[in-house]
């Protein structure tokens, strides 16, 4: 069984303040992207180490205390807004679009500021190319998107069917991994992406010629940041506090 000693409550304390400072990361962060499109903001969930019938063999490194558990992005929505594009869409509902990424694989994110390309490709408003099936004419004089995904162009005053787009929705999607660009790719915990077709039983409709907001609450994140502020500020002063302790033994026993 573990013993409670001056070194437990030292480590105890070290790790409240690496605890807190993750936190105060993640917090800075959502803060960084509150007006960034289709964001989702994170939270870090924490573990206790302090099992007292836990061997000490078992447990991560020297630490006692708090230990980083995982980390979730939220599921819910932002609010929609005019796009700039007819091909800016949102999802009204659950689901992700798929991208491609520049070093391979493919991503999934709500951000849907979309547009045409020098080359007629569907592409993110960073340039990646957007996963669907079809092709954007050249000469088209306008394009629509339904809420079924389906791809509309006018071409001559016609307006045809021009491609598809499916969207994608996870068991769990708050594991998904975050790779930036308000983007995510797929983990053990998000389970694997599953495809449907935008308003089908558990798909949300797309909606065309909107976009998605970060969906980062200003007045949340900042009363967090806060909380955890106050939280790291207390773990210091148990560790100035245990140190002083130490200290204080340690002149005791050379005297």
């Amino acid at each position: 069984m573990m013993q409670t000693t001056l070194l437990t409550l030292l480590h105890s304390s070290v790790s409240g303040m690496l605890a807190r400072q993750i936190d105060l990361d993640t917090i800075a962060n959502n803060l960084a992207n509150v007006n960034t499109s289709g964001y989702k903001p994170a939270r870090v969930d924490f573990k206790e180490l302090l099992e007292p019938n836990m061997k000490d063999t078992e447990l991560a490194g020297p630490y006692r205390g708090t230990g980083l558990g995982v980390t979730r992005i939220s599921v819910s929505p932002g609010a929609l807004t005019m796009g700039d594009s007819p091909l800016a869409m949102a999802i009204e509902g659950d689901g992700f679009f798929a991208v491609n990424l520049s070093q391979g694989g493919v991503a999934y994110t709500r951000d849907g500021r979309f547009t045409k390309d020098a080359n007629n490709n569907l592409v993110t408003a960073s340039g990646r190319r957007v996963v669907w099936q079809g092709t954007l004419p050249a000469d088209a004089q306008n394009l629509h998107v339904n809420p079924d995904g389906s791809v509309m162009a006018q071409v001559n005053n016609i307006w045809t069917q021009v491609g598809r787009l499916q969207t994608y929705r996870f068991v769990n999607p708050s594991g998904l991994l975050n790779v930036g660009d308000s983007s995510f790719q797929v983990s053990n915990d998000s389970g694997a992406a599953q495809a449907g077709t935008p308003g089908a039983t558990g798909y949300g409709r797309i909606m065309s010629g909107v976009i998605e907001s970060s969906a980062t609450n200003l007045s949340d994140e900042i009363s967090n940041m806060i909380v955890a502020q106050r939280a790291y500020s207390m773990s210091v002063k148990a560790f100035q506090q245990t140190d002083d302790m130490i200290g204080l033994a340690i002149r005791l026993r050379v005297r």
